[in-house]
């Protein structure tokens, strides 16, 4: 995906957010909204440094476990909880 595209489902998140009646719910898509922010971020930025990650997955994926072992290490000292499994997996600061 094209950081294009992850602006477009952070704009719909915040349009349903808008509509939401529960509290929960709002603030469920607010987190989306803002990880998906965060993710269209970080591809326009690795393009600027010349490094496409829809091109070059070898280096997305050694980035990728390079901050997975981090936080799996930071989890470990108690500093931050994880949160879920697989896509939905989500890092909080303790």
């Amino acid at each position: 995906m094209n950081a294009r595209e992850f602006r477009a489902m952070a704009d719909r998140c915040r349009d349903l957010q808008r509509l939401a009646t529960d509290d929960g719910m709002r603030e469920q898509l607010r987190q989306w909204a803002a990880d998906l922010d965060a993710e269209a971020k970080a591809v326009e930025q690795a393009r600027d440094y010349s490094m496409d990650p829809e091109r070059d997955h070898e280096t997305r994926k050694d980035f990728t476990q390079r901050v997975t072992l981090q936080l799996g290490d930071l989890a470990r000292k108690g500093k931050v909880q994880r949160i879920g499994k697989g896509r939905s997996l989500r890092w909080k600061l303790v």
